[in-house]
Formats: C-alpha cells, sequence, structure tokens
C-alpha cells in the first residue's frame, strides 16, 4: 500500500526502491514488477520499464487477465517510445490473452473489469491501425469496442464510459470517412450529438510519429 502511494504522490524514485527491495525478496512478486515499471515510466526510464513488463509478461502464462494487463502497460511504453509497431503487437497480444480468461475462476477479476480492459485494447488497436493507414480494420476494432461498450452500465466505476464512447464513435467516424463511406459517418457523428460533443470540433487522438 505505502509503494503505491509513493506512486500516487508521483514519488518515483522511492517508489522504484521499494519495488526493487520487494522482489529481492520475491522474485516472483508480479504486482511489483509491474509497480515498479510505472514507477519508471514516471521517471521517464523507459528502457528499464520495458524490462519489467516483460519480466511480468513471462512470468504470468497461467493467470491470462495479470498478462494481458502487463502486455498493455508495454504497450504503452511502447507508444511513448514511438515504438509503434511493437505496440500494436503488444495491445494484439494482450487481446489474445484475454481471450483466455475464465471470470469464473479468477475472485479478483468481474465480468466488468474484463470488458473495461478488452475496450481499452480495441481502442488502442484501432488507433494505431488507423495510424498505419488500415482504416477498415480501424473501424471494425472500434465497434468491437462500442459493442463492449453497450455491455457496461453508464455508472460503472471501471471505465468512464461516455468518454470512452466519443473517442470509440469519433474514432470510426474518422477511419469511415478516410475511406469515403460518408453513408456510416453520418450515423457517428449524430451518436456523437447525443453524447452532447461537438463532432465538427472533436479530434480522436493518434499515436507520434
Amino acid at each position: 500500500r505505502q509503494r503505491q502511494m509513493c506512486i500516487r504522490d508521483r514519488n518515483y524514485t522511492e517508489a522504484v526502491a521499494s519495488f526493487t527491495e520487494a522482489i529481492g525478496l520475491d522474485p516472483e512478486n508480479i504486482p511489483a514488477y509491474m509497480g515498479r515499471a510505472e514507477a519508471y515510466v514516471g521517471l521517464k526510464q523507459y528502457d528499464d520499464a520495458k524490462a519489467d513488463y516483460t519480466t511480468a509478461i513471462e512470468k504470468t502464462e497461467e493467470q491470462p487477465y495479470t498478462q494481458a494487463e502487463a502486455y498493455v502497460g508495454r504497450a504503452e511504453v511502447n507508444e511513448l517510445t514511438t515504438s509503434n509497431e511493437d505496440a500494436l503487437s503488444d495491445y494484439e497480444a494482450a487481446s489474445t490473452a484475454l481471450d483466455k480468461v475464465d471470470v469464473e475462476k479468477i475472485t479478483d477479476v468481474t465480468e466488468q473489469m474484463l470488458e473495461a480492459l478488452k475496450i481499452k485494447i480495441y481502442n488502442a488497436c484501432a488507433r494505431l491501425k488507423a495510424f498505419f493507414g488500415q482504416n477498415e480494420a480501424a473501424a471494425a476494432d472500434y465497434t468491437s469496442a462500442l459493442n463492449s461498450l453497450d455491455k457496461l452500465p453508464e455508472d460503472t466505476d471501471v471505465l468512464d464510459v461516455k468518454a470512452t464512447k466519443v473517442v470509440s464513435y469519433t474514432g470510426r467516424a474518422d477511419a469511415n470517412a478516410a475511406q469515403e463511406k460518408y453513408e456510416e459517418v453520418l450515423p457517428d457523428y449524430d451518436a456523437l450529438i447525443t453524447l452532447g460533443e461537438d463532432c465538427l470540433l472533436y479530434t480522436s487522438p493518434s499515436p507520434r510519429d
């Protein structure tokens, strides 16, 4: 708990030291590797962060949900360092890992948590595919995200449903516009207006070049 507080308070150097101590006591402490990776990101020590996420990935073959989280963490670092192809590969590996999750056998993961992580991965894959010009595949991934969003109640505490819908509808509209499928763009603009968004001004985030 104290180590997590160090990260929340942005005491990243202290957090790294604490997580390193925990790993020294128990080299199989997966949360410590994940926490230290997050702290390394705060310190902009991206290679060290990738190394810890990689270790977590390797140690969680029998824990697919946690492995998916580690893949997502490494993917996010890859995006920060403009390694976008590696990022997409990691997001896709995370999705594959989630396909192995049996929520009934995991005590600390709910269906909503599983859907929320799937949505995050769908949107990330879509964003990167659009960046690479794979607009048809991007639109399909945004659609998958929206389908999963329909499974979550608006007031869920695992995800900001409205904000995520805005990202997904906007991304899909952009991807379809790039393919000149304008008849498929208009319904998404209508959905954005219903959500209270100005679809003409909103632009979706894109990976760094």
